[in-house]
């Protein structure tokens, strides 16, 4: 179809006045005209349309774009501020939880009202209060809810109880969402808070693990404590072995061992702090469970006396360390505990003492049940409670005394006498410990008899009034007794207390008790007053003598030597003192001198001016076992000299010396006579492995005493001199004469250096004969006494600690000087031919790994570090200072014998005891260095490395021993 343009002629075109550029028809008028700018509608054309369909939706989007961007937000803001309006208003009347839960009718009603947009707003509030809530509901759900319980418990190796925890979990979750409200909170909404949430029931999770860790710790604590009660009331862990004691241990050391091991096994699991609670609660667990009263004392002691030892775990000494966040300390606790254990102890002391007393009396007995009184006085700590043991039974009457005491009495009469003679006191303290006399003023028969006649009067009114009373008392408790001013006012109370059951009306049985309490002790000193001159002297004897005999006693028994303190009772029992009396006569040929008694004795027997060299073998015997027998005991009772006892073990004595004379003079033989000299190392027993050191006397303040023991020593060696030069041959003599001086006690500068500096060391071992290397049956080389001062060496172990150094010279990858050989980089080990570097002979082969020389020092560096702090507090109670040549040297032989042979090392140390009786020499210390190497099944030598030759053995370990003190291997 044919489209014609229509004409325009009645058609009037003009200029739309809107934006647009789209003409517009508006009528039709007479001589319409066309402007010239008028767009050209022309439908002919496609391209015409599309730009004009463009043009129209370019204004269309200019339309929206002003609408959204300048009209929307306006309308929208002010919506929301209508909603929010609303929304507050509502909520300031309900929770978001109650809109959202439809928690009442009121609520449903308020949130049913409000437009959608204010509904959101209600959701987006009750959301946030539920999140920020949700924390503390949560925790408190897992702490204080119904699965709280079983969410802390430890599940570790449980399914069953996991499973039961995860279950317990979510609805701890559960719970706390609907407790807040965010259970009504749509999903779309809680998608958003999403990491919040996360981020809380993570926090909870790390709670609940940490509750149930601390649950297993504690759990793991609690076992632990049980175990080591039982451990510290077990006395087997508190006994020795034979092995053990042998060798010089004492019980307080293994407890002390005992107790590091434990430390160091709770090291891996648990803080020091949670160790300190472990001892603490094991301490007071193992005690209240000890139900026997002086069993539980007896632990309290024996932790009391460990507790004076460092019982360090990293850095600090668990006894002092705090419990908890108390101000409490393990060693205050047991200060703390000793109080109340030690009146348990007095109670059960004093009824067990009441009830032997009264059986005694009821049997007749009455010698016993008298010297069951005696000792009440010192039965108890607390001094009242021996009064009210006595008020218990002071009704008991005796009798029939027997003679016991009156003798004591008389033999204090008799020491009195001889103190006032003039005679010497150390003399009189020696008599007095050999008869084991007891204090005489301590509760005597005439207190005894004095209070339970007045008790009597007491009840059968004799007395009734306070005045004669008192009278009576000052006048009649007095006799015989000391002067001792605890003992008055117990006296006091106890007489006191006699008459609370008398026949007497409240306040005069009060009255009197007062006045007694007041006035009695005064009365006795007054009487005391009235002494003689000859009977004051005679108390005061009897206190202070008493006072100095029990210090004498113990500082005697604090000297006496470890071989002397074994019993002197059954076959074996006296087995170190006839040992070292046979070593001594064999090196003597068989002659018992004064020096081999020992040196207390001897010093004794000085200050009475008895001559030993003058005795007899069977006085000198006698005077051994008489200073034996004042330190033993046998059944609680000493060991008199006019016993049965006594003479029978002089005579076992004497018969032991027989035999080691004999054994030291042998029968003449048909054998072969050998050839003069040293043959080997059995030629003279001992020699080549053990240091006699010089014999100290103790100081006595008589020029007689000190001229008669210069002589007795000159002596001595004159005649070990002689002795020996007869055993040996005249080839051999020169060279004895140089040694005599070491074995038979010359000089004391001898063998000793006021400066040992490494200077000194050094110059010592240039002064050594040739320079060459000994050999076992050498004699005892010079070196520093064990005493000597030295050096305190560093814990800590570095390549070029002093210990170290030495090592390193008896591997021979080290100088004197601390310098490095050329076998420090690497060389083959002789024994299973692989290459070592280092200065203790590192070897790949055998760890399973390479390293430099410098790495393999570092490396021993370390596990010789942790040696020389496990070892350090045995060789201190072995009497080993620090600051000594010996405890250096005894630590460096432990060290080097540990990296040549661990096992070696072990039961070297259980010999410490054996190298301390050998005053820790280094021939002592070789010798049981190769002891050592014995299998202890078998007791054979276990020593491939030198072909099980003990000459070999015994050479190389003495060629080691002395590294450390000559800085070369001998």
């Amino acid at each position: 179809m044919a489209y014609s343009r229509p004409t325009n002629k009645g058609v009037n075109v003009r200029q739309q006045e809107s934006l647009a550029n789209t003409p517009s028809i508006i009528g039709s008028q007479p001589r319409a005209t066309v402007s010239a700018n008028g767009p050209l509608l022309d439908n002919r054309d496609p391209n015409q349309l599309l730009a004009a369909g463009n043009q129209r939706a370019n204004e269309i989007n200019k339309f929206l774009k002003f609408f959204q961007e300048d009209v929307t937000p306006v309308i929208t803001q002010e919506l929301d501020n209508r909603a929010k309006q609303a929304a507050g208003e509502v909520l300031d009347s309900f929770s978001g939880s109650d809109l959202l839960g439809d928690a009442s009718p009121e609520a449903a009603d308020a949130y049913r009202a409000l437009s959608p947009r204010a509904r959101d707003f209600v959701v987006e509030a009750a959301a946030v209060q539920g999140v920020a809530s949700f924390g503390p509901a949560l925790q408190a759900e897992i702490t204080g809810g119904p699965d709280a319980a079983l969410l802390q418990r430890p599940s570790k190796g449980n399914p069953e109880l996991q499973a039961a925890q995860v279950e317990a979990r979510a609805r701890a979750i559960q719970t706390a969402e609907e407790k807040v409200g965010l259970s009504n909170v749509p999903a779309f909404t809680r998608l958003q808070y999403t990491p919040q949430l996360a981020q809380i029931t993570g926090q909870a999770d790390s709670g609940i693990y940490k509750n149930q860790i601390n649950a297993q710790t504690k759990a793991d604590k609690a076992a632990i404590v049980g175990d080591l009660s039982k451990r510290f009331q077990d006395a087997a862990t508190l006994s020795l072995t034979q092995e053990q004691i042998d060798n010089g241990e004492t019980a307080i050391a293994f407890t002390q061992t005992h107790l590091k091991l434990v430390t160091e096994a709770l090291q891996n699991q648990f803080t020091t702090d949670d160790i300190v609670e472990i001892f603490a609660s094991s301490i007071q667990t193992s005690i209240l469970n000890t139900t026997d009263p002086d069993s539980r004392l007896n632990l309290l002691d024996q932790m009391q006396i460990a507790a004076k030892l460092p019982l360090e775990v990293n850095g600090i000494n668990i006894w002092d360390a705090r419990i908890g966040n108390s101000s409490q300390t393990v060693k205050g606790l047991l200060e703390q505990l000793e109080p109340g254990i030690q009146q348990e102890v007095d109670k059960d002391n004093q009824a067990q003492i009441v009830q032997a007393v009264y059986a005694a009396q009821q049997e007749g007995r009455w010698d016993e049940a008298e010297a069951l009184m005696k000792t009440i006085p010192t039965m108890f700590e607390d001094p009242e409670m021996a009064v009210a043991t006595f008020r218990q039974i002071q009704a008991m009457d005796f009798p029939n005394r027997a003679g016991q005491e009156r003798n004591q009495q008389k033999a204090w009469k008799e020491l009195a006498d001889r103190l006032k003679d003039g005679e010497d006191k150390a003399v009189v303290l020696g008599d007095l410990q050999r008869r084991g006399l007891q204090d005489p003023g301590l509760y005597s028969k005439e207190f005894m008899e004095n209070v339970g006649r007045l008790r009597v009067q007491a009840v059968e009114g004799d007395i009734k009034t306070a005045d004669s009373a008192d009278e009576d008392l000052a006048n009649s408790i007095n006799r015989g007794l000391g002067v001792n001013d605890p003992l008055i006012r117990n006296q006091a109370a106890a007489t006191a207390r006699v008459f609370e059951n008398a026949n007497l009306d409240d306040a005069d049985r009060n009255q009197l008790a007062d006045q007694i309490r007041e006035k009695v002790g005064q009365r006795v000193r007054d009487r005391y007053k009235q002494l003689t001159p000859e009977e004051q002297q005679e108390f005061d004897f009897a206190e202070e003598i008493a006072k100095e005999s029990k210090a004498y006693g113990e500082e005697l028994r604090e000297s006496i030597p470890d071989e002397y303190r074994a019993p002197v009772f059954g076959g074996e029992s006296m087995a170190p003192v006839v040992s070292k009396l046979n070593n001594d006569l064999a090196n003597s040929g068989g002659t018992l001198t004064p020096t081999m008694l020992p040196p207390l004795l001897i010093d004794s027997l000085v200050s009475q001016e008895r001559n030993p060299k003058d005795m007899s073998e069977r006085q000198l015997a006698r005077a051994l076992v008489d200073y034996l027998a004042i330190y033993q005991e046998k059944d609680g009772t000493y060991i008199l000299t006019d016993t049965k006892e006594y003479k029978d073990i002089e005579k076992w004595v004497q018969q032991k010396l027989r035999d080691a004379r004999k054994k030291a003079k042998p029968e003449a033989s048909d054998a072969p006579a050998r050839k003069p000299g040293f043959q080997s190392g059995r030629d003279a027993p001992g020699m080549g492995v053990q240091q006699v050191e010089d014999i100290e006397f103790a100081p006595t303040n008589s020029e007689e005493a000190k001229a008669l023991q210069q002589q007795i020593i000159q002596e001595a060696e004159k005649q070990r001199k002689e002795g020996v030069k007869d055993y040996l041959s005249d080839q051999v003599s020169n060279f004895t004469n140089s040694a005599l001086s070491l074995i038979a006690g010359g000089p004391a500068n001898a063998a000793t250096f006021d400066n040992p500096t490494r200077e000194a060391i050094a110059a010592l071992n240039r002064s050594m004969t040739g320079g060459g290397r000994v050999t076992a049956s050498d004699p005892p080389q010079r070196q520093l006494a064990a005493t000597s001062p030295a050096k305190v060496q560093p814990t800590r172990i570095t390549p070029n600690h002093d210990f170290m150094i030495a090592i390193g010279i008896s591997e021979g990858t080290r100088t004197a000087n601390g310098g490095y050989t050329k076998n420090w980089s690497g060389h083959g080990d002789p024994g299973d031919k692989n290459t070592n570097v280092g200065t203790i002979s590192f070897s790949a082969a055998r760890f399973g790994y390479s390293l430099t020389p410098a790495q393999a020092d570092l490396k021993y560096s370390q596990m010789m570090t942790n040696t020389v702090l496990k070892m350090t507090p045995v060789l201190q109670r072995l009497g080993l200072k620090r600051n000594s040549q010996g405890f250096n040297r005894v630590m460096y032989n432990i060290l080097d014998l540990e990296i040549q042979s661990p096992l070696a090392a072990k039961d070297f140390i259980y010999k410490l005891g054996a190298v301390k009786r050998g005053s820790f020499s280094i021939e002592a210390i070789a010798k049981q260095r190769a002891e050592s190497f014995r299998s202890p099944t078998t007791g054979r030598l276990d020593a491939p490395g030198f072909g099980n030759n003990y000459s070999r053995l015994l050479k190389d370990q003495r060629a080691r021993a002395g590294s450390y003190d000559y800085k070369a291997r001998l």
